[in-house]
């Protein structure tokens, strides 16, 4: 949570509402679903990470309206 880390960690940044990426990852309590931003700003975290032999998740013309409901592995 970003609450969290701005609370428990001196050294991570305040967060701060900033214009939103075109698309973000909506995190609930069960579920991700991918999010196309319209020109809101809200704090947010940008998070990455890459496993040894993993293929990254990725969103393009053609599986982008798949993304926009439930994504695949996120639950």
């Amino acid at each position: 949570m970003i609450q969290n880390c701005s609370q428990l960690h001196p050294y991570c940044l305040k967060p701060q509402s900033l214009p939103l990426p075109r698309r973000v990852i909506q995190v609930g309590h069960r579920e991700a679903c991918l999010y196309e931003t319209r020109g809101e700003s809200q704090a947010y975290a940008i998070l990455s990470h890459c496993w040894q032999n993993s293929k990254p998740l990725k969103t393009v013309e053609t599986n982008l309206a798949r993304h926009q409901g439930r994504l695949p592995g996120m639950c």
